[in-house]
C-alpha cells in the first residue's frame, strides 16, 4: 500500500521552516485538511532554534503525509532545494511557514493545470489583515487570469501591468518542467523567488 501511495502522489508541497513555531500549527492544519487526496508535505527545518522542529515531528507522527527533513541553517533557497530533491509528486507546490491555504486550493490548482496541460500554474492569494473585510482583497488584480500564455508573454504582461506575481507560494510547477530545466533556487541572495 505504501509504495503504491508514493507512486500516486499528485502534489508535493515544500515548506521551508526557520523559527516560525507561532505560525506552524495553522499552516500545517490548512495543508493537512486540503481536499486534494494525494498529497505529501515536505517540511525542511533549516536549523530552527525555537520549537519549530518539535511541532513538525509531533505532527508527522500523527499524519504520515508530512515528511520532516532537517539541515543546518543555510537559508530558504537551500531548504526549498532540499525539499524538491525529496518530492515525489507530479506537481510541486510551495508554502512559506506563515501561510494558510483554503481547503480547495491545491485540488483546484491541480485540476486546472492537468486539464490545460500546463507546465506551471500561477494562482492568486489574498491580503491578510486584522480587519476581516480586508482579507477578501486579492494580491494581484491585473493578471490574465484563466488564460494560458507562454512565459515570455507573461513577462511582457507583468512588465506592462507593473505587477509581478512571482511568489513561489502561488505556483504549482510540474515535476517534468523542473527536471528538464534543472531549476533550483539560488542560495545566499534576497528575493530569490524573482529569479526562480
Amino acid at each position: 500500500y505504501f509504495s503504491q501511495y508514493m507512486r500516486d502522489i499528485q502534489i508535493s508541497v515544500v515548506v521551508p521552516v526557520f523559527n516560525t513555531e507561532a505560525y506552524l500549527a495553522p499552516l500545517l492544519s490548512s495543508l493537512l485538511n486540503q481536499s486534494e487526496s494525494s498529497l505529501e508535505i515536505i517540511a525542511v527545518d533549516d536549523g530552527s532554534t525555537d520549537g519549530s522542529l518539535s511541532i513538525l515531528r509531533e505532527t508527522a507522527q500523527k499524519d504520515k503525509r508530512l515528511v520532516v527533513l532537517t539541515q543546518p541553517h543555510r537559508g530558504v533557497s537551500a531548504a526549498r532545494n532540499h525539499g524538491i530533491k525529496h518530492a515525489k509528486g507530479r506537481w510541486i507546490g510551495f508554502a512559506d511557514s506563515d501561510d494558510w491555504l483554503s481547503p480547495e486550493t491545491l485540488e483546484t490548482w491541480r485540476k486546472h493545470a492537468d486539464d490545460a496541460h500546463l507546465d506551471l500554474l500561477v494562482g492568486n492569494g489574498f491580503h491578510y489583515s486584522e480587519k476581516p473585510e480586508d482579507n477578501t482583497l486579492p494580491l494581484f488584480k491585473r493578471q490574465p487570469w484563466e488564460e494560458i500564455i507562454c512565459g515570455v508573454e507573461w513577462i511582457k504582461r507583468c512588465a506592462a501591468a507593473g505587477e509581478w506575481p512571482h511568489y513561489t507560494w502561488l505556483q504549482l510547477v510540474s515535476r517534468d518542467l523542473l527536471m528538464r530545466s534543472k531549476a533550483d533556487f539560488i542560495e545566499g541572495i534576497v528575493h530569490q523567488d524573482i529569479l526562480w
